[in-house]
């Protein structure tokens, strides 16, 4: 899965999220601001009450029951957007990359 962001200084990146299990994407709207990004192990997340209770809000998912081989992934933005996704990695691409559509 693929977000495409840009900064302020108009740098264009791209957020891949591999092995993505489950995804929840909520109020994201043109000119948000991104204010946190978050990664987590999924041994870590069970003793993070927050992230337990989003994981169960928003994707229906008991944090004791993600595999040792996953991370949560949360994306915090202004006016109350955000990204919740258990996936097995992220990786941020370099500036200026952009996504192509894959000719048929």
């Amino acid at each position: 899965m693929h977000l495409a962001l840009r900064s302020s200084r108009d740098e264009r990146r791209v957020l891949t999220l591999r092995r993505v299990v489950a995804f929840h994407i909520e109020g994201f709207r043109e000119e948000n601001i991104v204010l946190n990004l978050r990664l987590l192990p999924a041994g870590r997340v069970v003793d993070d009450a927050v992230v337990g209770q989003l994981l169960a809000d928003r994707l229906f998912l008991d944090a004791k029951n993600l595999t040792a081989d996953t991370s949560v992934f949360l994306l915090e933005s202004s006016f109350g957007a955000e990204v919740v996704a258990v996936c097995g990695g992220v990786e941020i691409s370099e500036t200026e990359v952009r996504l192509a559509l894959s000719p048929p």
